[in-house]
Protein backbone atom coordinates (compact mmCIF):
# COMPACT_ATOMS: atom_id res chain seq x y z
CA UNK A 1 0.00 0.00 0.00
CA UNK A 2 2.69 2.46 0.79
CA UNK A 3 4.45 1.80 -2.22
CA UNK A 4 1.55 2.78 -4.08
CA UNK A 5 1.27 5.76 -2.23
CA UNK A 6 4.94 6.97 -3.18
CA UNK A 7 4.43 6.18 -6.78
CA UNK A 8 1.24 8.68 -6.25
CA UNK A 9 3.88 11.12 -5.26
CA UNK A 10 6.64 10.79 -7.77
CA UNK A 11 3.40 11.49 -10.57
CA UNK A 12 2.58 14.49 -8.30
CA UNK A 13 6.06 15.81 -8.48
CA UNK A 14 6.90 15.13 -11.86
CA UNK A 15 5.62 18.51 -13.46
CA UNK A 16 8.53 19.95 -11.38
CA UNK A 17 10.93 17.83 -12.03
CA UNK A 18 13.58 19.50 -14.76
CA UNK A 19 14.01 16.50 -17.02
CA UNK A 20 11.56 14.74 -19.72
CA UNK A 21 11.14 11.02 -19.98
CA UNK A 22 8.57 9.49 -22.16
CA UNK A 23 7.25 7.37 -19.25
CA UNK A 24 7.53 10.00 -16.57
CA UNK A 25 5.17 12.04 -19.47
CA UNK A 26 2.59 9.39 -19.86
CA UNK A 27 1.88 9.67 -16.33
CA UNK A 28 2.39 13.67 -15.40
CA UNK A 29 -0.76 14.07 -17.56
CA UNK A 30 -3.69 13.33 -14.96
CA UNK A 31 -2.89 15.67 -12.20
CA UNK A 32 -6.61 16.08 -11.75
CA UNK A 33 -6.99 12.72 -10.78
CA UNK A 34 -4.18 12.51 -8.58
CA UNK A 35 -5.54 15.78 -6.79
CA UNK A 36 -8.83 13.76 -6.28
CA UNK A 37 -6.92 10.61 -5.27
CA UNK A 38 -5.04 12.52 -2.73
CA UNK A 39 -7.25 14.20 -1.15
CA UNK A 40 -9.36 11.56 -0.36
CA UNK A 41 -6.35 9.19 0.85
CA UNK A 42 -5.32 11.88 3.14
CA UNK A 43 -8.94 12.87 4.36
CA UNK A 44 -9.18 9.10 5.72
CA UNK A 45 -5.90 8.93 6.80
CA UNK A 46 -6.50 11.95 8.91
CA UNK A 47 -9.68 10.47 10.18
CA UNK A 48 -7.97 7.76 11.41
CA UNK A 49 -5.17 9.15 13.16
CA UNK A 50 -7.70 11.55 14.78
CA UNK A 51 -9.78 8.53 16.87
CA UNK A 52 -5.94 6.67 17.41
CA UNK A 53 -5.79 8.20 20.80
CA UNK A 54 -2.32 6.07 22.08
CA UNK A 55 0.13 4.97 19.89
CA UNK A 56 0.64 6.71 16.90
CA UNK A 57 1.25 3.89 14.37
CA UNK A 58 4.54 4.88 11.95
CA UNK A 59 2.85 3.62 9.05
CA UNK A 60 0.07 5.93 9.15
CA UNK A 61 2.43 8.70 10.08
CA UNK A 62 3.98 7.95 6.55
CA UNK A 63 0.35 7.39 4.96
CA UNK A 64 -1.01 11.32 6.41
CA UNK A 65 2.95 13.02 5.43
CA UNK A 66 3.21 11.53 1.71
CA UNK A 67 -0.42 11.53 0.83
CA UNK A 68 -0.23 14.94 2.26
CA UNK A 69 3.03 16.14 0.24
CA UNK A 70 1.03 14.62 -3.06
CA UNK A 71 -2.00 16.32 -2.16
CA UNK A 72 0.06 19.96 -2.05
CA UNK A 73 2.00 19.31 -5.10
CA UNK A 74 -0.96 17.90 -7.09
CA UNK A 75 -2.87 20.91 -6.42
CA UNK A 76 -0.24 23.48 -7.25
CA UNK A 77 0.00 22.11 -10.69
CA UNK A 78 -3.73 23.06 -10.70
CA UNK A 79 -3.90 25.97 -9.01
CA UNK A 80 -2.58 28.12 -12.02
CA UNK A 81 -5.96 27.40 -14.01
CA UNK A 82 -8.48 27.92 -11.33
CA UNK A 83 -11.07 30.57 -12.18
CA UNK A 84 -10.24 33.47 -10.85
CA UNK A 85 -11.83 37.44 -11.00
CA UNK A 86 -10.04 39.22 -14.64
CA UNK A 87 -9.16 42.30 -15.17
CA UNK A 88 -11.05 44.67 -17.41
CA UNK A 89 -9.95 45.07 -20.78
CA UNK A 90 -8.80 48.47 -21.72
CA UNK A 91 -9.88 49.82 -25.11
CA UNK A 92 -13.06 48.14 -24.89
CA UNK A 93 -14.01 49.22 -28.19
CA UNK A 94 -10.74 47.63 -30.35
CA UNK A 95 -11.22 44.77 -32.81
CA UNK A 96 -12.25 41.04 -31.40
CA UNK A 97 -10.09 38.50 -32.83
CA UNK A 98 -11.93 35.38 -32.66
CA UNK A 99 -10.03 31.75 -33.10
CA UNK A 100 -11.50 28.44 -32.71
CA UNK A 101 -9.49 25.37 -33.02
CA UNK A 102 -10.32 22.04 -33.29
CA UNK A 103 -9.47 18.59 -34.18
CA UNK A 104 -12.24 17.29 -36.18
CA UNK A 105 -10.93 13.35 -36.05
CA UNK A 106 -10.10 11.84 -39.39
CA UNK A 107 -13.18 9.09 -38.77
CA UNK A 108 -15.53 11.87 -37.85
CA UNK A 109 -18.39 12.20 -40.72
CA UNK A 110 -20.59 14.75 -38.98
CA UNK A 111 -19.39 18.22 -40.69
CA UNK A 112 -22.73 19.79 -40.72
CA UNK A 113 -22.21 19.75 -36.78
CA UNK A 114 -19.15 21.81 -36.97
CA UNK A 115 -20.49 24.22 -40.02
CA UNK A 116 -23.35 24.71 -37.27
CA UNK A 117 -20.90 25.85 -34.63
CA UNK A 118 -18.50 27.84 -36.76
CA UNK A 119 -21.93 30.05 -38.08
CA UNK A 120 -22.97 30.41 -34.58
CA UNK A 121 -19.67 31.87 -33.31
CA UNK A 122 -18.45 33.07 -36.45
CA UNK A 123 -14.72 33.06 -35.28
CA UNK A 124 -13.04 35.02 -37.88
CA UNK A 125 -9.96 32.17 -37.62
CA UNK A 126 -10.25 28.20 -37.77
CA UNK A 127 -7.53 25.77 -36.98
CA UNK A 128 -8.14 22.10 -38.10
CA UNK A 129 -5.95 18.84 -37.12
CA UNK A 130 -6.95 15.87 -38.94
CA UNK A 131 -7.91 17.90 -41.87
CA UNK A 132 -8.54 14.76 -44.22
CA UNK A 133 -9.61 15.49 -48.18
CA UNK A 134 -12.90 14.73 -47.14
CA UNK A 135 -13.39 17.36 -44.69
CA UNK A 136 -11.39 19.84 -46.78
CA UNK A 137 -14.41 19.61 -49.18
CA UNK A 138 -17.22 19.61 -46.55
CA UNK A 139 -15.73 23.15 -45.68
CA UNK A 140 -14.86 24.86 -48.83
CA UNK A 141 -18.43 26.40 -48.54
CA UNK A 142 -17.44 28.48 -46.03
CA UNK A 143 -14.68 30.10 -48.65
CA UNK A 144 -17.34 30.86 -51.10
CA UNK A 145 -19.63 32.13 -48.62
CA UNK A 146 -20.74 35.45 -48.40
CA UNK A 147 -19.44 37.05 -45.50
CA UNK A 148 -17.45 33.85 -45.37
CA UNK A 149 -13.80 32.78 -44.83
CA UNK A 150 -11.93 33.24 -48.12
CA UNK A 151 -8.25 32.33 -47.17
CA UNK A 152 -7.51 28.71 -46.62
CA UNK A 153 -4.40 27.16 -46.50
CA UNK A 154 -4.95 23.70 -47.42
CA UNK A 155 -2.97 21.02 -45.81
CA UNK A 156 -5.55 18.12 -46.19
CA UNK A 157 -4.24 14.50 -45.99
CA UNK A 158 -5.71 11.01 -45.31
CA UNK A 159 -4.73 9.78 -42.14
CA UNK A 160 -4.51 11.59 -38.62
CA UNK A 161 -1.78 14.53 -39.82
CA UNK A 162 -3.80 16.45 -42.28
CA UNK A 163 -4.40 20.35 -41.32
CA UNK A 164 -6.56 23.09 -42.56
CA UNK A 165 -6.67 26.72 -42.00
CA UNK A 166 -9.64 29.03 -42.67
CA UNK A 167 -9.86 32.75 -42.17
CA UNK A 168 -11.50 35.62 -42.84
CA UNK A 169 -8.68 38.15 -43.39
CA UNK A 170 -5.72 37.72 -45.77
CA UNK A 171 -2.81 35.81 -45.63
CA UNK A 172 0.37 37.98 -45.41
CA UNK A 173 2.29 35.16 -44.99
CA UNK A 174 2.28 31.45 -45.06
CA UNK A 175 4.83 28.17 -44.45
CA UNK A 176 5.02 24.52 -43.76
CA UNK A 177 7.46 23.47 -41.48
CA UNK A 178 8.14 19.75 -40.52
CA UNK A 179 10.52 19.96 -37.61
CA UNK A 180 10.25 16.73 -36.41
CA UNK A 181 9.19 14.30 -39.60
CA UNK A 182 8.20 14.79 -43.28
CA UNK A 183 4.16 13.83 -41.96
CA UNK A 184 3.35 15.99 -39.14
CA UNK A 185 3.45 19.76 -40.57
CA UNK A 186 3.42 22.89 -38.66
CA UNK A 187 1.55 25.94 -40.24
CA UNK A 188 3.05 29.64 -39.81
CA UNK A 189 1.81 32.14 -41.32
CA UNK A 190 0.81 36.45 -40.51
CA UNK A 191 -2.39 38.29 -40.67
CA UNK A 192 -2.91 42.21 -39.84
CA UNK A 193 -5.75 43.14 -37.64
CA UNK A 194 -5.96 46.50 -36.60
CA UNK A 195 -2.81 47.69 -38.15
CA UNK A 196 -0.86 45.12 -36.10
CA UNK A 197 1.30 42.26 -37.65
CA UNK A 198 0.08 38.68 -35.87
CA UNK A 199 2.15 35.70 -36.34
CA UNK A 200 -0.59 32.60 -35.95
CA UNK A 201 1.24 28.79 -35.60
CA UNK A 202 -1.10 26.49 -36.12
CA UNK A 203 0.56 23.06 -34.78
CA UNK A 204 -0.08 19.04 -34.19
CA UNK A 205 2.55 17.14 -33.14
CA UNK A 206 2.49 13.38 -33.03
CA UNK A 207 1.01 11.54 -29.54
CA UNK A 208 3.51 10.17 -27.60
CA UNK A 209 2.66 6.70 -27.31
CA UNK A 210 5.75 5.49 -28.18
CA UNK A 211 9.63 6.46 -26.87
CA UNK A 212 10.12 7.14 -31.02
CA UNK A 213 6.92 9.14 -31.01
CA UNK A 214 7.70 10.89 -27.75
CA UNK A 215 11.11 11.98 -29.24
CA UNK A 216 8.93 13.38 -32.00
CA UNK A 217 6.95 15.39 -30.09
CA UNK A 218 9.27 17.09 -28.55
CA UNK A 219 11.47 17.87 -31.51
CA UNK A 220 8.19 19.07 -33.26
CA UNK A 221 7.53 21.52 -30.05
CA UNK A 222 11.40 22.48 -30.16
CA UNK A 223 11.73 23.28 -33.72
CA UNK A 224 8.04 25.31 -33.84
CA UNK A 225 9.54 27.10 -30.75
CA UNK A 226 13.27 27.67 -32.67
CA UNK A 227 11.37 29.37 -35.39
CA UNK A 228 9.12 31.56 -33.65
CA UNK A 229 12.37 32.59 -31.47
CA UNK A 230 13.59 33.93 -35.08
CA UNK A 231 10.51 36.03 -35.58
CA UNK A 232 10.16 39.31 -35.47
CA UNK A 233 8.94 41.53 -32.18
CA UNK A 234 5.02 41.35 -32.56
CA UNK A 235 2.28 39.56 -31.13
CA UNK A 236 2.32 35.49 -31.80
CA UNK A 237 -0.62 33.04 -30.75
CA UNK A 238 -0.05 29.17 -31.01
CA UNK A 239 -2.69 27.07 -31.43
CA UNK A 240 -3.79 23.35 -31.46
CA UNK A 241 -4.23 19.79 -30.54
CA UNK A 242 -0.36 19.46 -29.13
CA UNK A 243 -0.54 16.04 -27.48
CA UNK A 244 0.57 17.17 -24.24
CA UNK A 245 -0.80 18.26 -21.23
CA UNK A 246 0.35 21.78 -18.89
CA UNK A 247 2.02 19.10 -16.34
CA UNK A 248 5.11 17.63 -18.57
CA UNK A 249 8.37 18.85 -18.32
CA UNK A 250 8.03 19.53 -22.20
CA UNK A 251 5.46 21.11 -21.79
CA UNK A 252 7.29 23.64 -19.12
CA UNK A 253 10.05 23.80 -22.05
CA UNK A 254 8.32 25.58 -25.16
CA UNK A 255 6.78 27.96 -22.82
CA UNK A 256 10.42 28.82 -21.24
CA UNK A 257 11.78 28.74 -24.70
CA UNK A 258 8.58 31.00 -26.56
CA UNK A 259 7.73 33.32 -23.75
CA UNK A 260 4.01 32.17 -24.29
CA UNK A 261 1.13 32.28 -21.73
CA UNK A 262 -1.57 29.53 -21.33
CA UNK A 263 -4.96 31.58 -22.66
CA UNK A 264 -6.36 28.80 -19.67
CA UNK A 265 -4.39 30.77 -17.02
CA UNK A 266 -6.91 31.82 -14.85
CA UNK A 267 -9.81 30.61 -16.82
CA UNK A 268 -10.25 26.99 -16.01
CA UNK A 269 -8.86 23.71 -17.32
CA UNK A 270 -11.27 23.32 -19.50
CA UNK A 271 -10.20 19.28 -20.36
CA UNK A 272 -11.29 18.56 -24.29
CA UNK A 273 -9.95 14.41 -24.57
CA UNK A 274 -11.20 12.29 -25.01
CA UNK A 275 -14.57 12.99 -25.54
CA UNK A 276 -16.16 9.25 -25.57
CA UNK A 277 -14.94 5.86 -25.61
CA UNK A 278 -16.01 4.15 -28.78
CA UNK A 279 -18.27 0.80 -27.67
CA UNK A 280 -17.96 -2.46 -29.63
CA UNK A 281 -20.37 -2.52 -32.69
CA UNK A 282 -22.37 -5.65 -30.93
CA UNK A 283 -24.09 -3.14 -28.50
CA UNK A 284 -25.52 -1.19 -30.95
CA UNK A 285 -25.06 1.87 -29.38
CA UNK A 286 -23.55 5.36 -29.98
CA UNK A 287 -20.28 6.28 -27.84
CA UNK A 288 -20.07 6.54 -24.24
CA UNK A 289 -19.82 9.79 -23.04
CA UNK A 290 -16.74 10.19 -20.18
CA UNK A 291 -17.00 12.55 -17.22
CA UNK A 292 -15.50 15.53 -17.34
CA UNK A 293 -13.31 14.77 -14.79
CA UNK A 294 -11.85 11.67 -16.77
CA UNK A 295 -10.75 14.82 -19.66
CA UNK A 296 -7.18 15.65 -19.98
CA UNK A 297 -6.71 19.72 -21.39
CA UNK A 298 -4.01 18.84 -24.34
CA UNK A 299 -5.65 20.93 -27.03
CA UNK A 300 -4.13 24.31 -26.18
CA UNK A 301 -4.14 28.23 -27.43
CA UNK A 302 -0.87 30.27 -26.51
CA UNK A 303 0.07 33.66 -26.63
CA UNK A 304 2.37 36.93 -26.27
CA UNK A 305 2.70 40.62 -27.01
CA UNK A 306 0.40 43.44 -27.30
CA UNK A 307 -2.77 41.57 -27.85
CA UNK A 308 -5.29 41.37 -24.60
CA UNK A 309 -7.25 37.61 -24.02
CA UNK A 310 -10.67 38.49 -23.62
CA UNK A 311 -12.37 34.66 -23.25
CA UNK A 312 -11.05 31.16 -23.75
CA UNK A 313 -13.74 27.78 -23.78
CA UNK A 314 -14.15 24.83 -24.74
CA UNK A 315 -17.54 24.04 -27.43
CA UNK A 316 -20.07 21.30 -27.38
CA UNK A 317 -19.00 18.28 -28.55
CA UNK A 318 -18.94 17.72 -32.54
CA UNK A 319 -18.37 14.22 -32.84
CA UNK A 320 -14.95 14.21 -32.73
CA UNK A 321 -12.79 12.65 -29.95
CA UNK A 322 -11.64 16.22 -28.96
CA UNK A 323 -13.42 19.14 -27.72
CA UNK A 324 -13.21 22.27 -30.04
CA UNK A 325 -12.37 25.49 -28.13
CA UNK A 326 -13.02 29.05 -29.12
CA UNK A 327 -10.35 32.11 -27.81
CA UNK A 328 -11.27 36.07 -28.15
CA UNK A 329 -8.35 38.54 -28.39
CA UNK A 330 -9.61 42.04 -28.29
CA UNK A 331 -6.47 43.91 -30.35
CA UNK A 332 -5.51 47.40 -29.70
Amino acid sequence: MLGSLYFLLLACLIPFLPLSLWFFDLIAHFQSYYFVLSLLLFSVAALLWCKKTRRKNRILQQFLGVSLLALLLSGASLAPYMPRPQKAVDNADAPILRLMQVNVFKFNRKHDVLLHFIHKYKPDLITIAEATPEWRDALKELTAAKDGWPYMIDQAKPGSNGMLVLSRYEFTQQESLYPATDTHPAILFRITVNGRDILIASLHPLSPVSKMRFKHRDSYMDGVAASLQQAQDGPVIVAGDMNMTMYTPSYKSFLRKTGLRNARNGRGLYPTWPVYVPLPTRFKTENLMIPHLLRIPIDHVFYKGDIRLLEFTALPAIGSDHLATLTRFSVP
